[in-house]
């Protein structure tokens, strides 16, 4: 499935990020304590697998994080999320004809600390999480590690750093770079990383147009990857399933005080599904036709 990064995991701190970044226009600045809480539900309807059949999946996560913060600067938090996946594969002959994996859950610690240094924001996230289908074990679905990030004021309005991500789990250990960028072009125009709602994560870039001083459009794209530890039963006893896509999606958002809703509307491409066996050996793969995706989620700071 191409590099095998969990880039969920980076999730985390860049929901922790919204909670620490400086306000939103029109809103006063940060107190000492920070709270961001986001849900959301996304449904991808079925695509076709070359093998023969289609694959579908429904997303619902929520998400919170809290910060706390001492004059401003340095801050940590805690932050917590739970993503709930429902795959759907329908009868084809791809994996044996029959379905390699059922629902999973993935829940995620982080611990998001930020401080200044060298003129600019070092900001770490040590993170521990359990990926595992319904019936697969806890403890052998187990992945450690961290992200740490540095960015600067480039010029007015525009915020870029580099940051790298090191993981560990599941018979594998993996690692990748990322960019972190916020430009505020104008007033009403702004480019950055995706905020982390139902299939978005950092891992991409979006740019949004504030039509109007509670209405806001956007679009961009992102790669995303999940791996999970299967359940002792089915074709592929305790070993490990994988889902890799890269979702793009055209956003309508609306702000309600401190709290805001979006619709999403797009397609996942790039689709492909595997299954290892328990020792991390590649037992089969499969690629997915682009599927279109729908879907709403909500979010709020205090």
């Amino acid at each position: 499935m191409g590099p095998r990064s969990t880039i969920l995991a980076a999730t985390l701190a860049a929901l922790a990020a919204t909670a620490q970044d400086r306000p939103a226009p029109g809103r006063g600045s940060p107190g000492p304590v920070g709270v961001a809480v986001a849900a959301g539900a996304f449904e991808v309807l079925p695509g076709r697998l070359r093998g023969g059949g289609r694959m579908g999946l429904g997303l619902q996560d929520l998400a919170a994080v809290a910060i706390l913060r001492s004059g401003g600067w340095p801050a940590a938090g805690l932050a917590v999320k739970v993503d709930r996946i429902a795959f759907d594969f329908d009868d084809g002959t791809s994996f044996g004809g029959g379905e390699p994996w059922g629902d999973v859950t993935i829940l995620s610690l982080s611990v998001p600390v930020s401080m200044p240094a060298l003129g600019g924001d070092l900001r770490a996230a040590p993170s521990l999480r359990w990926a595992r289908e319904d019936g697969a074990r806890a403890g052998s679905s187990q992945i450690v590690g961290g992200i740490l990030s540095y960015t600067t004021d480039a010029t007015t309005g525009l915020t870029i750093g580099l940051g790298a991500a090191l993981f560990a789990g599941m018979e594998d250990a993996w690692g990748f770079p990322f960019v972190a960028v916020r430009w505020q072009i104008d007033e009403a125009l702004r480019l950055g990383n995706p905020s982390p709602l139902g299939p978005a994560t950092p891992a991409g870039l979006e740019l949004a147009w504030r039509f109007a001083s509670a209405w806001e459009v956007g679009g961009g794209a992102c790669y995303r990857t999940e791996r999970f530890r299967l359940a002792d039963a089915g074709p592929a006893p305790e070993g490990i399933g994988a889902w890799t896509g890269m979702p793009a999606w055209v956003r309508l958002n609306r702000r309600l005080g401190p709290a805001q809703v979006s619709l999403f509307a797009g397609a996942v491409f790039a689709g492909r599904v595997q299954v290892d066996d328990r020792d991390g050996a590649r037992l089969e793969t499969d690629r997915i036709d682009p599927a279109p995706m729908i879907g709403l989620a909500a979010s709020v700071r205090f």
